[in-house]
C-alpha cells in the first residue's frame, strides 16, 4: 500500500496540465493530447492496481505461510498431546493391569497357601493320631515282651539258683494258713529243691511240707494244696496273673 501512495505522491508533484486550445472548430482539444492523457491515466491506474495486487498477494502469501506454520505447530502440538495422552493411558492401563494382576496372583497364592496349610494340618493331625496309636500299641507290645522276658529270666534263674525257687514257694505259703501242705513240682525242679540242705526257712508258719514229684508239670510250675485248697504258685501262672491285671485296666490287650 505504501508503494502505491509513494507512486501517487511522486506523480502528483508534476501533474499533467490540461491546456485549452483554441480551435477553429468549436474549441476542440487536440485528440492526440487527450489520447496521451487517457493513456497516462490508464497506466497510472493499471500500475496502482498492479502494485495493490502485488501487495495483496504478498500479504496473502505471508498470511498463508503464517497460517501454515501455525497449523503445523497446532498439528505438532496435537500429535505431542496425543502421544502424551496415549502414553499416560498406556501407563495407567499397564499400572492398573499390573496391580490387578498382582492382586489376582496374591489372591491365588493366598487360596493355594490356605489349601496347602489345611492339607498340612490335616496330615499332621493324622500323623499325630497314628503316632499315638502306634505308641500305645508299642507300649502294650513292650509290656507283653517284658512279661515274656521276665518269665524266661525267672526260669533261667531258677535253673541256675534253685534257692530262688524257694523264695517263690515261701511267698506263696504266706497266704496258706494251714499246718500241713503238699507241694507238687516238676521232676526237674523236684530234684533241685530236694538237693538243698536247708528247707526249714520256707515253712513260714507251716509245720509240715511234703514235696511231691509230678511228671505232668513243666519246669517252673508249682502247685500248693491241702485237703481244703489248691494254689498255683508257678512262675508262668504268676506272670499270667500280672498279664490279666494289665488287660483288666486296659494297659494291654490280647497277649
Amino acid at each position: 500500500m505504501s508503494r502505491v501512495l509513494k507512486y501517487v505522491d511522486v506523480n502528483s508533484r508534476s501533474p499533467y496540465m490540461l491546456k485549452s486550445f483554441k480551435t477553429d472548430i468549436n474549441n476542440r482539444v487536440d485528440e492526440n493530447k487527450m489520447d496521451t492523457v487517457r493513456a497516462t491515466r490508464n497506466r497510472f491506474y493499471e500500475d496502482g492496481m498492479k502494485l495493490l495486487m502485488e501487495d495483496a498477494m504478498a500479504m496473502a502469501r505471508d498470511t498463508l505461510s503464517r497460517a501454515k506454520t501455525e497449523a503445523e505447530k497446532i498439528v505438532a502440538d496435537a500429535n505431542g498431546k496425543k502421544q502424551e495422552i496415549e502414553k499416560q493411558a498406556f501407563e495407567k492401563g499397564y499400572n492398573d493391569g499390573f496391580e490387578k494382576g498382582k492382586q489376582e496372583v496374591q489372591q491365588q497364592y493366598r487360596v493355594l497357601w490356605e489349601e496347602r496349610l489345611s492339607q498340612f494340618n490335616l496330615l499332621r493331625k493324622q500323623l499325630l493320631d497314628q503316632n499315638k496309636i502306634y505308641l500305645d500299641y508299642l507300649e502294650k507290645e513292650t509290656l507283653k515282651i517284658a512279661l515274656y522276658i521276665a518269665e524266661k529270666i525267672l526260669c533261667q534263674k531258677i535253673e541256675v539258683e534253685p534257692e530262688c525257687y524257694l523264695n517263690i514257694i515261701k511267698k506263696a505259703l504266706e497266704k496258706v494258713g494251714e499246718d500241713r501242705v503238699f507241694i507238687r513240682l516238676s521232676e526237674h525242679d523236684y530234684e533241685k529243691v530236694i538237693s538243698l540242705e536247708d528247707l526249714s526257712n520256707i515253712k513260714n508258719g507251716v509245720s509240715k511240707i511234703n514235696f511231691v514229684k509230678d511228671p505232668l508239670l513243666s519246669s517252673g510250675e508249682c502247685i500248693i494244696y491241702s485237703d481244703y485248697f489248691q494254689m498255683d504258685a508257678g512262675i508262668h501262672t504268676q506272670v499270667e496273673n500280672i498279664r490279666s491285671k494289665l488287660k483288666e485296666i486296659g494297659v494291654i490287650e490280647d497277649a
